[in-house]
């Protein structure tokens, strides 16, 4: 048997192979940091594919033809359960100190604590009504005197200033 990296190239083409529809394949980085690797073009081009993201997300989350976003939760959880169940004395320091709490309980929230999709379809209808504005990944706000909240990502080549800010992350 061979071990493989995740994104070894013969891994991700035997992974094609197997499940010829890239929305059907479980991708942990992109899932993740979804949009990390982007670089946007201005604002629109930031606002559209991250709605479009945000679209997808609720159609793999809610169609029964993309049961395999369902089957990531149910193995997440049944895995959240089964490791809640292995006594503490058990962990070692790191496993006990960074790697439960930190990376794979992060990770378990994401799956499990997402938005509903009621809640996904009104931030998609703010978005089309004008009210929401996405940025993108890597957002950083600050506040400026006279200006009030000015955000940037290292993916876009400006900024955004507002009266208002929902952190909506």
């Amino acid at each position: 048997l061979r071990s493989h990296a995740w994104d070894d190239p013969a891994l991700l083409d035997a992974i094609a192979a197997a499940v010829p529809d890239p929305l059907d394949r479980f991708d942990v980085a992109s899932f993740d940091r979804p949009l990390a690797a982007a670089a946007f073009v201005d604002g629109d081009d930031a606002h559209e594919r991250v709605r479009a993201h945000i679209v997808t997300d609720l159609h793999l989350r809610t169609a029964p033809e993309r049961s395999a976003a369902q089957g990531v939760f149910l193995a997440a959880l049944l895995s959240f359960l089964a490791l809640a169940e292995i006594p503490a004395d058990r962990w070692n320091e790191h496993s006990r100190t960074r790697s439960l709490p930190v990376r794979w309980h992060t990770f378990f929230s994401y799956v499990a604590s997402g938005p509903p999709a009621h809640r996904l379809e009104e931030l998609v209808a703010l978005a089309d009504a004008g009210i929401v504005r996405f940025l993108g990944p890597g957002v950083d706000v600050r506040v400026e005197p006279g200006r009030g909240f000015v955000a940037s990502s290292p993916h876009l080549p400006d900024h955004v200033a507002a009266r208002s800010l929902v952190d909506a992350w």
